[in-house]
């Protein structure tokens, strides 16, 4: 009766942690996810989207929305599900070990922050978590818990359970390794080959019927993987495609960071410490179930580390926390087994104490204030248990501080999520501008843009139309009112914190603008447009010049030939190269003929190619004799996907004509000040006039 408590209390928090602090949504897979869900439950599928052969996270979106409605509860409760799930095939393995252990294993998967966090998240990282939780769990019983005699049993649950982790995401391709080591240490013991010739036929035949459904919907056996590589694209993660460097740091201490970093190294120390108290290797022959999801975690580690999700190239997962998610029930199972030992042996204490010490040095230098939160505090209870010398009152309070230690991480993100306040802020966008009966135009950032059309259910036709900042051009003959959402949160998840980021009719709004709602809490603010500074589309032109640095003499830059090279290039024959500063665009201001325009928008326009990180910008400035009173630079890294490509990066400021002084020059450059090889081609200027 006690270990089901357990269960229901941890199964608790995960209802609780959605009812009391749900952060919504990202904006981009999830709502795309929510999207093709939606169009299941009409018979239609995009099947030149490859995220469309995501069937498990898509079908039984469709099936909760078809039994509940479309709903914020329907898009989370198929995740919940999963995640319990995963949380009692655990239980299943634990609840005879004791209640240490039980709820050690619990706690380090619940009070993990990334599970707790995508436990109600439209995303199918979590159905990996169960999938590969379930294929291991058919092993583990199979193998430990007398179940031999049923083989053809447990090989379809295998089965079945990595079928269902392929139909959700492509990283179950990185449990192959430690599937190919369970095989062959079976095969050289001589033992449980009748399970694995059953699980290699089912598992032929089940990717064949797989293939030929594919083809009866498609007409492409291949379509899933043609669709994957149609809709790849170039990013900071295609480590391929980019200097060795980035790769050497991903393998070798990059993805150890991740782990650290976001407090899913936990696991991990405490079984690694345990292993090291052994002194011995003999866990990798797997003859207990300690060994067996000791080898497990440590073997899916390194696979995680180090394997190609790439066919054609070696590039590993990208760092991201939830692509790992499936990495931290396994890695519980053991820790949970090992932590009774871990703090009432004195020498295993000690051990663990030192590998949490470790961890939280190298958590100095990480965000996310894991040394704080996590790695000191547990490295200080190592230490405890080492002084108390496994004396019996120390342990429930071991446990006890253990489990609120772990829960620090997952409170201070739930307490994040509080101030975000996202039903607040889907309240407010749905009062003041959805529930607008007039014939609106909605201009917001992209993430608030895809938000507003899932509050609408995805309505192929309304009254509104949502426009993100890129996709909106002022029209002056359409009547319809215009309406400006800027919300701070979406802003941020849509990489538009800085204001420069905003055209520059949502900067510095003028009084002509209407403000109609204005939550200073929320950080939202909503106004009825009723004049658009867009110089490109309303103002005079007074001057525009394009640089592609194929030509030595060009008016207004400064161009010499250590500022071009051969050796690489964007179009043409040359680009231009910065050593500490690029060719420069030098304009007299007093030439500028602003006649009855009050504002000058100078606006900048190049393609960037750096080999690496780089503290280079793009600026703009104004000076007068030599000194600059404007100066605005626009760092160069935020326009860069991947490093060693070609990527174009724009910049503009808007100067009030009473702000320029006379005999002043408008100057334009990249500076680059570590001297790094650093090239620019197509680089252009424009300079409006207009009136605000």
């Amino acid at each position: 009766m006690r270990s089901f408590i357990i269960l229901i209390i941890f199964i608790g928090l995960i209802i609780s942690h959605h009812n009391w602090a749900y952060f919504g949504h990202f904006g981009y897979d999830d709502l795309h996810y929510a999207k093709l869900a939606l169009q299941f439950t009409k018979g239609s599928l995009d099947y030149t989207d490859h995220y469309a052969f995501r069937t498990t996270i898509i079908v039984l979106t469709a099936l909760s929305y078809w039994l509940f409605g479309f709903s914020d509860f329907s898009s989370s409760l198929p995740a919940m599900v999963v995640a319990i799930t995963t949380i009692l095939l655990v239980f299943s393995i634990l609840k005879s070990k004791g209640y240490i252990p039980l709820i050690v294993g619990l706690a380090l998967i619940v009070l993990s922050k990334w599970f707790l966090f995508y436990a109600d998240k439209l995303m199918p990282d979590i159905y990996v978590a169960l999938a590969l939780m379930a294929a291991l769990y058919a092993i583990h019983e199979y193998r430990y818990n007398n179940e031999r005699r049923r083989t053809a049993l447990f090989a379809s649950l295998f089965v079945l359970a990595l079928l269902w982790g392929f139909m959700s995401k492509e990283t179950i391709a990185l449990t192959l390794p430690l599937l190919v080591y369970y095989a062959l240490t079976d095969l050289v013991q001589q033992k449980n080959i009748r399970f694995w010739v059953y699980a290699t036929t089912g598992g032929l035949v089940v990717l064949g019927v797989y293939f030929l459904g594919v083809w009866a919907l498609t007409g492409d056996f291949l379509k899933r993987f043609n669709a994957i590589a149609n809709n790849s694209y170039l990013n900071l993660c295609s480590y391929d495609k980019q200097p060795a460097e980035f790769l050497i740091q991903r393998v070798t201490s990059g993805f150890f960071n991740l782990l650290i970093q976001e407090g899913m190294a936990t696991g991990f120390i405490l079984t690694v410490a345990h292993l090291i108290r052994q002194r011995s290797l003999r866990f990798l022959k797997m003859d207990d179930s300690f060994s067996f999801w000791a080898t497990s975690a440590l073997i899916l580690l390194l696979s995680s580390n180090f394997m190609s999700i790439s066919l054609t190239s070696y590039s590993p997962m990208c760092l991201d926390p939830r692509h790992y998610l499936f990495l931290i029930p396994v890695a519980a199972i053991p820790a949970a087994m090992a932590f009774k030992t871990l703090i009432t042996d004195k020498t295993s204490s000690s051990i663990a104490a030192i590998l949490m010490a470790l961890a939280a040095i190298t958590a100095l230098k990480l965000p996310e204030n894991s040394f704080w939160q996590l790695y000191f505090p547990l490295s200080m209870l190592g230490a405890a248990a080492w002084v108390a010398g496994g004396k019996q009152w120390f342990q429930p309070v071991c446990l006890a501080l253990f489990v609120v230690i772990l829960a620090i991480k997952p409170f201070s993100m739930a307490r994040y999520a509080r101030r975000v306040n996202y039903d607040g802020q889907k309240e407010v966008f749905i009062a003041q501008v959805l529930n607008n009966p007039d014939s609106t135009i909605i201009i917001t950032d992209d993430i608030q843009k895809r938000l507003g059309l899932y509050y609408g259910a995805f309505p192929p036709n309304n009254r509104h139309t949502l426009l993100n900042f890129e996709e909106f051009q002022y029209d002056s003959t359409d009547l319809r009112k215009k309406i400006l959402c800027l919300n701070w949160h979406t802003r941020f998840l849509s990489h538009k914190t800085d204001d420069r980021d905003l055209p520059l009719y949502a900067r510095n709004l003028p009084s002509s603008q209407k403000l109609l709602y204005l939550d200073t809490t929320l950080n939202i603010a909503i106004y009825e447009m009723r004049h658009f500074a867009i110089p490109r589309q309303t103002g005079k032109s007074l001057l525009q010049t394009l640089n592609d640095f194929e030509q030595n003499a060009l008016a207004y830059w400064s161009q010499e030939d250590k500022n071009t090279s051969a050796e690489v290039k964007y179009a043409g024959n040359y680009a231009g190269q910065a050593l500490e500063f690029s060719s420069t665009f030098t304009y007299p201001t007093d030439s500028l003929a602003l006649d009855s325009l009050d504002q000058i928008l100078i606006r900048c326009h190049a393609y960037v190619y750096h080999p690496r990180p780089t503290p280079a910008q793009l600026v703009i400035s104004i000076e007068r004799e030599g000194a600059p009173y404007l100066w605005d630079g626009v760092e160069v890294n935020k326009h860069i996907r991947a490093f060693s490509n070609w990527w174009p990066i724009t910049h503009e400021v808007s100067v009030p004509k009473s702000d320029i002084k006379e005999n002043s020059y408008i100057k334009i450059y990249f500076w680059n000040p570590d001297k790094q090889k650093t090239y620019i081609d197509n680089f252009s200027v424009e300079l409006i006039g207009y009136n605000h």
